[in-house]
Order: C-alpha cells, then structure tokens, then sequence
C-alpha cells in the first residue's frame, strides 16, 4: 500500500516533465548504483546525449549530473538513518566506488560526513524525503 501511494506521488509529480524526462527521473531514483552518466542514459532511452542533456537543464533547471548526485545523496541519506549498514557499503548502494570520494561529495552538499550525519539524524529524527528540481527550487 505504502509502495502504490508513493507511485502515485511520483507520477503526479512527474507528469509536469516530458516523457524521456520522466523515465529519466525514475531509473535515477530506482537504481542509483547503476551507470548514471548523460551517455548511459541517453543510449537506454535512445536518444541523442547532447538533447537529453539540454531538455534535462531545461525542465529541471540543473545538469543531468548534479541530479544524479543529490539523487545519489538523498538514497545515501536515507539509507544512513534507516539502516546500520557500514558507510562504504551504503556508498557503494548509492553508486560510489570510492569511499573518499562519497564523503567529499557528502559533505559538499550537507556539510556533514556521513558519519555525523548518522549520528545527529538518529538523534534528531530526520527523514529525508525523495525530491524533484524544477529552476532551482526543490518540491518535496
């Protein structure tokens, strides 16, 4: 039931976007671990990389790569206060091969490491909820 309700959110939400758009936005969201770069996605959905890129920037307001990140990061934030997985593992979930790399890109966008994330989430109660970006704004 849970799963159904939070289909529907997303296709409500989806919905404003184009449909190369849409299916984008929801295999980066359902395999985060996967190849994400423009080329992979643009061959799945057979299409030309230099017109997913564009159409991407323009409906969303940002690169197709720095969604894939705060995509990757929202999965890694969620995954660090609903499970007691290792940090390495959960970046290796979320697509990064390298553990150094993960954190500088963690802590970049929430200035915390994922540790401290961890630790501070589970004391506080934070829940980080699945977005989408449209010029800049995030719609939760």
């Amino acid at each position: 039931m849970i799963i159904g309700y939070c289909e529907l959110v997303n296709r409500y939400h989806l919905k404003a976007f184009s449909l190369p758009i849409q299916k984008v936005i929801t295999y980066i969201n359902m395999e985060p671990a996967s190849d994400l770069t423009l080329k992979a996605l643009a061959a799945k959905l057979n299409i030309n990389a230099n017109y997913l890129s564009t159409l991407f920037k323009k409906e969303l307001g940002i690169p197709l790569t720095e969604y894939v990140n705060r995509c990757r990061m929202e999965h890694a934030k969620h995954m660090l206060l609903s499970t007691e997985l290792p940090i390495k593992r959960i970046a290796e979930r979320c697509g990064f091969t390298d553990i150094h790399y993960f954190t500088r890109m963690f802590r970049r966008i929430t200035s915390l490491t994922p540790k401290v994330y961890r630790e501070q989430g589970i004391s506080e109660k934070i829940w980080a909820k699945p977005y989408f970006i449209k010029n800049q704004d995030v719609i939760t």
